[in-house]
């Protein structure tokens, strides 16, 4: 599975991705990821526990923060 874009709200958090055209949250991504079902990309851990998903280091995919943006109003 391929993700094209990151949902983010208007402060520019990510709140989700868009994951083969289909909108998933950051949770759904993550598993996703530790699923290995995201090409080119890993689930890593935040110091608190929380996971968060991450550029495998040696793909060619783009990195998180230079896809396509959709900005939420809510």
């Amino acid at each position: 599975m391929n993700v094209t874009k990151r949902i983010v709200n208007t402060k520019r958090h990510t709140i989700g991705f868009i994951i083969d055209g289909k909108r998933h949250t950051r949770g759904q991504a993550v598993r996703l990821a530790q699923r290995n079902k995201l090409n080119g990309f890993t689930v890593r851990k935040y110091g608190d526990g929380r996971y968060y998903i991450a550029t495998k280091p040696s793909q060619d995919v783009a990195r998180l923060y230079s896809l396509p943006v959709v900005v939420e109003n809510k």
